[in-house]
């Protein structure tokens, strides 16, 4: 380990059962000396590791800033070219017309099934319900890229206007807060007031006679 701490826990856990840690790489002796030097040699891997994280996460913020592709998924409607995250406008269709009609009304399967119905597909697949379940509320499609850590608009290039996206939060929200009233054929105390703890959506209530009443 590369944590002083975790190495003293390890030890003794292993000393507790008569287990010697013996390193095949450092002549560590078991004197007083030899117990100095091992703590030296503790302290100085927890130092690299601590220094070698330290110079990852400045370059990696160097690269934002500069606007360079870091790896990772890139989002539907942008593609990467020479290091550089662009706009693909073969699928960046798709994501105006997500936006647009959520914002005039129309509910996200309405909005996929005309999606797939023009010829859009997500890795030659048709588009699902869940293929957008997040994109609605990504505001990287607004030109903003934030990582908690840094705020940059020179990474992802902008889709749609923040005054739209703005629009499609607000009927998230609303429809967050009491989806299951249409769907729900009786009533139910826990409507609008349930919800999934893993996605965060609402559990909609269904009920059901069985085969012996």
């Amino acid at each position: 380990s590369r944590n002083k701490y975790d190495n003293a826990i390890y030890k003794h856990k292993l000393a507790e059962y008569g287990v010697k840690v013996v390193s095949a790489t450092e002549i560590i002796s078991d004197t007083p000396e030899g117990a100095i030097m091992e703590g030296l040699l503790e302290m100085f891997a927890e130092l690299y590791s601590k220094d070698l994280s330290q110079k990852v996460k400045r370059g990696i913020r160097e690269s934002i800033i500069k606007g360079n592709y870091i790896g990772g998924h890139v989002l539907y409607g942008y593609k990467v070219v020479d290091k550089k995250i662009v706009v693909d406008e073969e699928t960046a269709p798709a994501i105006r017309y997500l936006f647009e009609e959520y914002a005039a009304g129309k509910s996200k399967k309405q909005i996929v099934n005309e999606l797939n119905a023009k010829g859009f597909r997500i890795k030659n697949k048709p588009i699902t319900y869940n293929s957008f379940q997040n994109n609605l509320s990504n505001i990287k499609y607004t030109g903003i890229f934030d990582n908690g850590e840094l705020q940059n608009d020179n990474y992802y290039p902008q889709i749609i206007d923040k005054e739209l996206f703005d629009k499609v939060q607000t009927k998230l929200k609303e429809h967050k807060q009491a989806p299951a009233t249409q769907k729900a054929k009786e009533e139910y105390l826990l409507t609008g007031k349930a919800f999934c703890g893993h996605c965060g959506s609402a559990m909609v209530g269904t009920s059901g006679t069985s085969k012996l009443g």
